[in-house]
């Protein structure tokens, strides 16, 4: 429904959803149907917002990390989690904030 409102052009709302439905596969189990939903998410972030720090490609960054994790393939997720973990240190400035502590405590899971 959100691709058909917004077409084929990347939106912040169509980036969410595809998120979302990554991260209820991952919270079903089913990490390999997770996947599709969760690289698409981080790459319509990525073509939103370039280059620029911003939490939805560290949100999309991390939960691509769960996954991986979750599939076994932990240096894969430990690569993703960290790159959210920077982004979220440079988004907030080491500023406690939540998005920050999840970050840390998904890369400390892995050590």
């Amino acid at each position: 429904m959100y691709q058909n409102l917004h077409g084929e052009s990347p939106h912040a709302d169509v980036a969410r959803f595809l998120s979302d439905v990554g991260m209820v596969y991952v919270t079903l189990g089913d990490m390999q149907k997770s996947l599709p939903y969760l690289e698409e998410a981080l790459a319509m972030c990525s073509r939103l917002y370039g280059k620029l720090l911003h939490p939805d490609i560290a949100n999309a960054l991390n939960n691509l990390g769960v996954a991986h994790h979750n599939l076994g393939d932990i240096q894969k997720g430990l690569a993703y989690k960290t790159q959210a973990l920077a982004m979220r240190r440079a988004i907030y400035d080491n500023i406690p904030h939540p998005d920050l502590a999840d970050s840390l405590n998904s890369v400390g899971l892995i050590h």
